[in-house]
């Protein structure tokens, strides 16, 4: 493919050319490769830049290119063709759009934890590699940051985000999002502790989602966020302490290397699906057995019906105790002093009984009644 000839989007070589994006920079085309039948970005740094820019920002160019080509990441999208030359200094890029590559830096919907917790990760991942290879950010490249069909990272340095921070071009400008920003940066000082602040603010709006940036405005401002763990339950408290940590308003309270950020995330528990989330608490309450294999609603099912049938049992067993019967002793078979087992009496001859020992006026006159025949006296 021959170099882009200007910056108007005619580009030779290239056809059904559009500009993307122009700066002072560089521009960021988009076309039809016929060498290689397919879609592409092709980035080209400016040939008129000012005098202090020009061999620093070649400086970041090559520096950048040479280091995605020799990357080992599987998240960073590798350029396909590089052009060093007095007068040509352009990269070609699959397009991002052809490939169905859909941008994550920018937190504009939800994102599973799971996959929020593998995104911050790979992104870590390839920030640490780039650095090794002299490539260093002060704010996380937004513009690079997309996520592949399977939830994956994809690392597209198509935009021009690394030779803008390198000329000191306005951050908020080169990253599209003000909140990534760490606040120290707005006063012109900027170290490693500045990434750790801009990654931790990625990782925490994707956690928490875009409806909670309020809260992420107040760790820009300098006060610390509302916690993380509780926003989203999946996240894990040590998880969500290193995000927070990441956070903190003073660089001398945050990691003082994004090594030491990076590897306080790795041993926490990593955030999990919600799913996951209910069956490591379901797994917790009936430990390692078959029993974590049955599903939730069958499990629920048969606990109701153990409870019910324990219920029927006990009532069975110990409830009629609790009912008015009659008295044990009602039939109870007792020795006579012949030897004669008899029936004991009933409680009307009881009540005779009673009535024969009473010496009472009344038994008198009924028991004077019965002996002469005669009434009683009215």
């Amino acid at each position: 493919m021959s170099a882009p000839s200007d910056r108007t989007g005619a580009t030779v070589g290239l056809a059904r050319v559009r500009t993307l994006r122009a700066t002072n920079v560089g521009t960021l085309y988009a076309g039809s490769d016929g060498n290689r039948n397919q879609d592409v970005w092709a980035k080209e740094l400016a040939t008129q830049l000012e005098p202090a820019y020009i061999e620093r920002a070649k400086e970041a160019f090559e520096r950048e290119l040479r280091a995605l080509f020799k990357s080992a990441s599987h998240a960073v999208v590798k350029p396909l063709e590089i052009q060093l030359t007095p007068g040509a200094n352009y990269a070609v890029f699959p397009d991002a759009e052809a490939e169905e590559l859909t941008p994550i830096g920018l937190v504009t919907a939800a994102v599973p934890p799971d996959e929020a917790g593998a995104l911050i990760r790979s992104a870590c991942e390839v920030l640490v590699e780039l650095h090794e290879q002299g490539v260093t950010f002060a704010v996380l490249p937004v513009p690079y940051l997309f996520r592949r069909k399977d939830g994956s990272l994809a690392w597209h340095a198509g935009h021009f985000h690394y030779v803008e921070e390198q000329l000191g071009i306005a951050p908020a400008a080169v990253t599209q999002e003000p909140l990534f920003v760490a606040p120290e940066i707005q006063q012109g000082h900027a170290d490693e502790r500045s990434l750790v602040f801009s990654v931790a603010a990625w990782g925490y709006l994707m956690l928490a989602g875009p409806e909670n940036r309020g809260s992420l405005e107040s760790a820009v401002s300098g006060t610390r966020p509302r916690p993380l763990y509780m926003i989203n339950d999946a996240v894990p408290s040590e998880y969500a302490q290193a995000l927070e940590r990441g956070l903190r308003g003073d660089p001398n309270d945050r990691y003082q290397t994004f090594a030491e950020f990076v590897a306080a995330l790795a041993r926490c528990p990593q955030p999990v699906a919600v799913a996951e989330e209910k069956e490591s608490r379901l797994a917790q309450m009936w430990g390692e057995g078959p029993l974590r294999r049955v599903p939730f609603p069958v499990a629920l099912c048969l606990a109701i019906l153990g409870i019910v049938f324990a219920g029927v049992m006990a009532f069975v067993n110990f409830g009629g105790s609790l009912l008015p019967g009659p008295d044990p002793k009602e039939n109870e078979i007792f020795v006579a002093p012949e030897g004669e087992g008899v029936r004991p009496p009933s409680p009307i001859d009881m009540l005779s009984d009673d009535l024969e020992q009473s010496q009472s006026p009344i038994r008198q006159r009924i028991q004077g009644n019965r002996s002469d025949g005669s009434r009683p006296d009215r």
